[in-house]
């Protein structure tokens, strides 16, 4: 008796197993399917974005720096303007002693504030202001710029970014 069980046995792994491409290709085809149809659904929700009133959403255009703005560069040691020293930084960041501590103008360097607010005069009312950054420099250095040229009076901020292409 063990030895036709033996034989039986055999005879079944000698079998070559066949590989089933039709409900294979079925289930590709309804996964391929289903992430077409999730795909086009996201699409929708993003274009169909329906916004509370009166809340206006920025517009990003692309073009070139204009020559009459005020260029801010970040650079690792220091931040300059128009090619002028400014203030400076260590690593990309700005020193403690330099840091505005007053509550009521919190998040400002106190050297690119007095600098800016010495030649404010210079450029007339709405003067884009060009910040040009290196990549490595920390959100919070950007926000101090900002903050800075913000209370010195410039009110329109551009970003400057390099196109991927």
């Amino acid at each position: 008796m063990k030895s036709k069980f033996r034989k039986h046995h055999r005879r079944e792994h000698q079998e070559e197993a066949e590989l089933q491409i039709t409900s294979l290709a079925d289930i590709l085809i309804i996964v391929l399917v289903f992430l077409l149809k999730s795909y086009s659904a996201g699409l929708e929700a993003v274009a169909d974005v329906s916004l509370p009133e009166g809340l206006n959403l920025p517009v990003s255009q692309v073009g070139g720096q204009d020559k009459d703005g005020l260029r801010i560069e970040i650079l690792q040691s220091g931040i300059q303007v128009q090619g002028e020293p400014a203030a400076g930084l260590e690593a990309f960041r700005f020193p403690e002693a330099d840091l505005n501590s007053d509550l009521t103008d919190n998040g400002t360097s106190i050297n690119l504030t007095k600098y800016l607010t010495e030649r404010r005069s210079h450029y007339p009312e709405g003067t884009k202001v060009w910040i040009v950054g290196d990549r490595r420099a920390p959100y919070a250095t950007i926000q101090t710029v900002l903050a800075s040229a913000s209370i010195s009076g410039f009110q329109d901020f551009r970003l400057a970014v390099v196109k991927d292409e």
